[in-house]
């Protein structure tokens, strides 16, 4: 239960048995989220098809393969050639306002890890907001390309599994 004004709520929270009456200013609702893994872009045909969680585990767990060895991870073993497609799902109409900025971020750590790879990024909209609009500018300076794509106008992904290869096509 919750009652008040801005800057003065009173909350009353019960758990079993335990009650506690909780005096704040504010009020923040923080109902959770599940990453989108939609059949869009061929998303479950190839394990090389990847949500932004799934390429940040990739990438973590390659940092990680040297651990204890003293070894560093090795480069060869990333991709040579990498597409990100943004505003995927119901990103296509309501912004999570993380999506670009995981990307970039991501794809950041890639060219670091190697840096003749060659990441483009597809989207409709770049939103990386406040001091992060400066990580846009160095995925830019590190030679990270961006295309946009228009709503009609949707990439294209093709899995040619006779080669194992993806084919991303998109119209600019």
């Amino acid at each position: 239960e919750t009652e008040g004004f801005k800057g003065n709520f009173s909350s009353t929270v019960q758990q079993g048995d335990h009650v506690v009456v909780v005096e704040h200013g504010a009020i923040i609702i923080a109902t959770g989220g599940v990453e989108y893994k939609g059949t869009e872009y061929q998303y479950g045909k190839s394990d090389r098809i990847k949500t932004q969680q799934e390429f940040e585990g990739y990438l973590w767990d390659h940092l990680s393969s040297g651990n204890g060895t003293g070894s560093s991870p090795d480069p060869t073993s990333l991709p040579d050639q990498i597409a990100m497609i943004q505003c995927v799902g119901p990103s296509e109409k309501y912004c999570s306002r993380i999506c670009c900025t995981t990307a970039i971020k991501n794809a950041l750590k890639l060219k670091e890890l190697k840096p003749e790879a060659e990441i483009t990024i597809l989207y409709r909209d770049i939103r990386t907001y406040g001091f992060k609009e400066r990580i846009y500018t160095d995925a830019r300076e590190a030679g990270i390309r961006f295309i946009h794509f228009e709503f009609d106008r949707k990439p294209e992904v093709e899995v040619l599994t006779e080669k194992g290869a993806i084919n991303v096509k998109v119209w600019e």
